[in-house]
């Protein structure tokens, strides 16, 4: 993704709260909660931005997703929630 670690804790904060957005910020895994029995673990690597056309720098960032003990209707409601609290402006 291309995103700092800021951006993701703000992120991270809209999909589940201003506890996990501090964690986010911190630089730690964060867990959260999938359905009723599942769990969400999320880890942030930042990678080495890119420069395009030697104007526009952006960063990088490896997002890891880990869902565990969901149901694949509960699985696929959290991705969409996390896309929704991901999505940037763009045509």
């Amino acid at each position: 993704m291309s995103l700092s670690q800021a951006e993701y804790a703000n992120s991270i904060e809209q999909l589940a709260g201003a506890s996990a957005g501090r964690s986010a910020r911190d630089g730690h895994t964060v867990s959260l909660p999938v359905g009723a029995d599942g769990t969400a673990t999320l880890n942030f690597t930042a990678e080495p931005g890119v420069t395009l056309g030697g104007l526009l720098s952006l960063p990088r960032a490896r997002i890891e997703i880990v869902i565990a003990g969901a149901q694949p209707d509960e699985a696929d409601a959290f991705l969409r929630r996390f896309e929704i609290a991901f999505q940037r402006g763009g045509g």
